[in-house]
């Protein structure tokens, strides 16, 4: 979904960070907007090697300590992905969820995160010769996850391994919603996850469109085109950065594109 930011060098791109292969090529739009583009901006660096090390014990703890009834089943399905399960009993229970989930949309819906929008353009912008920025550090998004209570990090991964049918579906419904332009649908989608978590989701998503404005606001004041590619779930709702944005003074208008 792209959204262009009215009488400004600045595009938004909501994106999926998961994709399949049938999902690809991206929407002929997208391309046009990437191309176009001075820079591309995403979240944050997803490649930064510091993330391969965060989101683990530091003590003498690990997940057998916190959420023993499900840790065998994280631990085969991280393992059926293809992934190094080695280590994975010193996963926080958030990191554990993330990469259950992630292990579990390869496994059985064949979505991956190097078909994802931005692995896709985060990849193809060097070859292209395009400057690449950042809206925040590498772990600044992850805190969020990272300092939330221990029983409510064991109650996400707790739920990741109960609705696990569940995330799959969601997953192809968000691709389906993105790919038509449903923001309702998408807004449903956040509201679900903010009321069940809102410990991890407030600041994950909302607190981050508000520390993100400033940066996307000087932004549109430069002659420079930019293509910003964040999760499409920044995107919605009244505290979505289109609507933030609009609240300056710069409105955002969706732009149709075919599937």
């Amino acid at each position: 979904m792209l959204w262009q930011i009215d009488g400004t060098p600045l595009r938004i791109l909501g994106s999926v960070h998961c994709l399949r292969s049938q999902d690809h090529p991206l929407p002929r739009l997208l391309g046009i907007a990437y191309r176009a583009s001075g820079v591309v901006a995403f979240e944050s660096d997803f490649l930064a090697p510091e993330l391969q090390s965060f989101g683990r014990y530091t003590d003498s703890r690990s997940l057998r300590d916190d959420a023993p009834d499900v840790l065998d089943e994280v631990i085969a399905t991280i393992r059926a992905s293809g992934q190094d399960v080695r280590s994975a009993h010193f996963l926080k229970p958030w990191r554990a969820a993330l990469a259950f989930v992630i292990a579990l949309l390869a496994t059985r819906g064949g979505f991956l995160p190097q078909l994802g929008v931005e692995l896709t353009l985060r990849t193809r912008a060097p070859v292209d010769g395009k400057p690449i920025a950042f809206l925040e550090g590498p772990l600044d998004g992850l805190r969020y996850f990272d300092s939330a209570p221990i029983d409510v990090q064991v109650a996400f991964l707790r739920f990741a391994v109960r609705e696990q049918a569940q995330a799959v579906h969601e997953t192809q419904s968000m691709v389906s919603a993105w790919r038509t332009s449903n923001v309702r649908e998408l807004e449903l989608m956040l509201e679900v996850r903010l009321r069940q978590f809102p410990e991890i989701f407030e600041g994950a998503v909302i607190a981050r469109n508000h520390r993100w404005l400033p940066p996307l606001l000087a932004r549109a004041k430069l002659a420079q085109p930019a293509l910003v590619v964040i999760g499409v779930l920044h995107c919605v709702g009244e505290n979505g950065l289109p609507a933030l944005l609009a609240k300056q003074g710069l409105s955002a208008t969706l732009l149709p594109y075919d599937a």
